[in-house]
Parts: structure tokens; C-alpha cells; sequence
């Protein structure tokens, strides 16, 4: 009996042994803090881009890093290597003061063969010793985290260096592509009109686009309505009874071109003057360049 007891004790506590193994949560190391991480382990350029720089060597370098942690056994995902890199060009592009996006020649660069061509190697290769204009130095990855089913999450950091000759071709080539794009920028032409009694319409080539009414302050847009060549515009001033008064500014690029005002809308008319109808003129004229030929 003693025996038959032992031998029941003995398989409930199995029993209890392995439920408890099923039914508890998986346990996992404690997350690695980042700070942590590039302190034991994390190439220095992490912290300070500038620290594998020499005597012999004046380049700057400019650090990227992924936007988000991605999910990858064993490695990271092509994704979050091309994100750092991505992130090392903007770093780069800010430094010039550059908007990639806009940019047609900062785009030529990034999208030049042999730079590209660096980034479908491993960081095990020679890559310091490729001819470019912007070259791909390390990479450094690191799995801080992981998923609930174990799956690391990936955070890549990507180093790219440019010499002091190439930052200045680079700043003198965006320089140019800036100015030329100013250049062929089409004027904005606006009228803003105010102290108006009675009213005011404007005309571009003998068409009336708008109209300004008592003691209203309009402004408005006359570049849409302009033709490649002269154009002509008017400003016609009415009054229905008693005084008038009027006051305008035509504006090129926010600078003021032309501007006029006479009385003052609800205290005093211009030169006393009571005349009904058409009452003040104003004429100028606008060249609209052809755009130029590419």
C-alpha cells in the first residue's frame, strides 16, 4: 500500500511538473538598452562620425540609421540596410543645405553606379578602396529587441565619408542648379488694393478678372492671367455718390512696382472731388518672357 501511494504522489507531481512547463510564459533575456549596447559593443563612429578620421585624412562622415526596427532571422533585411543608407544621404544633404527631392543633381549623385554598387556588397569587403564620389565605409546592425515569437528586430547603421574637394564640388554644383532654377522661376505679379469708395476693376488685356468693393482690402492674382509676350493692365476706379478715394500696390515677387492712394475710404474724398462714374485710371504694362529651351 505504502508502495502503490508512493508511486501516486510521484505522477501527480510529474503532472504538475508539466503543466507548469506548458502553461508558463516563455522567458527572455531582459531588452538591451541602446546605450548599453554601443558602449560594450557599437563601432565608435556610432557616437562621434568623426573619430576614424586622421592627420592624413580631412573627410567628413555622416552617420544613417534605419527608420523603424524590422523583424529578420539570423540577418537584417535589405529594407533597413537601404533605410540607413537613405538616412546617411539626407544627413549628408542637410549638411549642404540641400533638399535631395528637389534636386537634380544631388539625385545624379546618389544614383551613380559604382556608389550604388557599394551598398549591394557586404561590409566584409574592401569597400574603402572603390573610386566614387561618396563612399560607403561600415555598417553596423544590432537586434535589440525581438518579436513574440523570438524573431530579432534589426536596427543597421550605415557610415559614408566625402572628401573636402568632392563637398566642394558638390556645394558649388548645387549652387549653380539653385541659381539657374530661380533664374527660370516665372514672376508672380499681384495687386493688392485698399481704401476703396466706391470700387475698383481690374482688367488684363481688356478683360475684367476681378472687382474691389467699398471699403474692402482685395488682393489679387495676375500671373494667371498673363500671356507669354506684353500684356496690359488697368485699374479702373468708380464712384456711385459723394467722395471717392482709392489706394493700390502692384507687387512683382512681393516687391512693390507701383503704388498709388489718394482720400481717405469713410473721412474724406480725394481732392474733395465728388465726380460719379469713372473717376481714376492706372496702366502698366507686364512682359512675360518665353520660358527658355532646355
Amino acid at each position: 500500500m505504502n508502495q502503490t501511494i508512493f508511486l501516486i504522489f510521484v505522477g501527480c507531481l510529474a503532472s504538475l511538473v508539466l503543466m507548469g512547463c506548458s502553461s508558463s510564459p516563455k522567458e527572455r533575456e531582459t531588452p538591451l538598452v541602446m546605450n548599453q549596447v554601443l558602449a560594450d559593443d557599437a563601432p565608435c563612429w556610432i557616437r562621434n562620425p568623426q573619430c576614424l578620421s586622421t592627420n592624413d585624412d580631412n573627410s567628413l562622415y555622416f552617420v544613417g540609421r534605419s527608420d523603424e526596427t524590422l523583424p529578420n532571422w539570423s540577418f537584417p533585411k535589405r529594407e533597413s540596410f537601404y533605410s540607413a543608407q537613405r538616412d546617411a544621404e539626407m544627413q549628408y544633404a542637410r549638411f549642404l543645405g540641400v533638399d535631395i527631392s528637389s534636386s537634380s543633381f544631388m539625385k545624379e549623385v546618389f544614383n551613380n553606379k559604382v556608389y550604388q554598387s557599394q551598398f549591394e556588397q557586404t561590409n566584409t569587403e574592401e569597400l574603402q578602396h572603390r573610386l566614387s564620389d561618396i563612399k560607403k565605409v561600415d555598417e553596423y546592425f544590432v537586434a535589440l529587441h525581438e518579436t513574440e515569437d523570438g524573431e530579432p528586430l534589426w536596427l543597421v547603421y550605415m557610415l559614408i565619408k566625402v572628401s573636402p574637394d568632392i563637398i566642394e564640388k558638390h556645394r558649388l554644383a548645387t549652387s549653380k542648379e539653385i541659381i539657374k532654377r530661380e533664374s527660370e522661376a516665372e514672376d508672380i505679379w499681384t495687386a493688392y488694393l485698399y481704401n476703396i469708395d466706391d470700387t475698383v476693376s481690374v482688367f488684363v488685356n481688356e478683360v475684367k478678372i476681378n472687382q474691389c468693393d467699398l471699403a474692402q482690402s482685395c488682393t489679387i492674382e495676375l500671373s494667371p492671367h498673363l500671356e507669354y509676350g506684353n500684356n496690359k493692365l488697368r485699374l479702373e476706379f468708380e464712384n456711385a455718390a459723394l467722395w471717392w478715394a482709392y489706394g493700390y500696390q502692384i507687387l512683382k515677387n512681393n516687391k512693390t512696382m507701383y503704388q498709388g492712394k489718394c482720400g481717405q475710404v469713410w473721412l474724406f474724398g480725394c481732392n474733395g472731388d465728388t465726380t460719379v462714374g469713372k473717376v481714376h485710371e492706372f496702366e502698366f504694362e507686364i512682359d512675360k518672357p518665353l520660358k527658355s529651351q532646355p
